[in-house]
């Protein structure tokens, strides 16, 4: 997903060799000047991807993991709640023992 985030950003070209640019070396970027013999030699490639699913996939993912976390740690709490509130009713058969012995 990342990968096509960053074609997405920065773009895809298709380049022909014409002995200027060697299409092997190319590393396209932010500030980057490529040097071609023919403007025609180098043509941006439309994207067949949508960034904005990519985005919208990430944020879905990132807050199905935030709301499991949290009923997960809701679950724990709630089981802590329930076994201490046992412990704290029920008679504690040890301490039964000492007093009787």
């Amino acid at each position: 997903m990342l990968l096509n985030m960053d074609m997405h950003i920065t773009g895809m070209f298709k380049i022909k060799d014409d002995g200027v640019i060697n299409p092997n070396n190319v590393k396209f970027g932010a500030r980057r000047v490529i040097p071609v013999g023919n403007v025609d030699n180098i043509q941006p490639l439309v994207s067949g991807g949508d960034i904005q699913f990519a985005m919208n996939d990430i944020r879905y993912n990132r807050d199905k993991t935030q709301k499991e976390q949290q009923a997960s740690a809701e679950r724990v709490a709630t089981a802590e709640a329930q076994a201490k509130a046992q412990s704290q009713t029920s008679p504690n058969p040890a301490a039964e023992l000492a007093l009787a012995g």
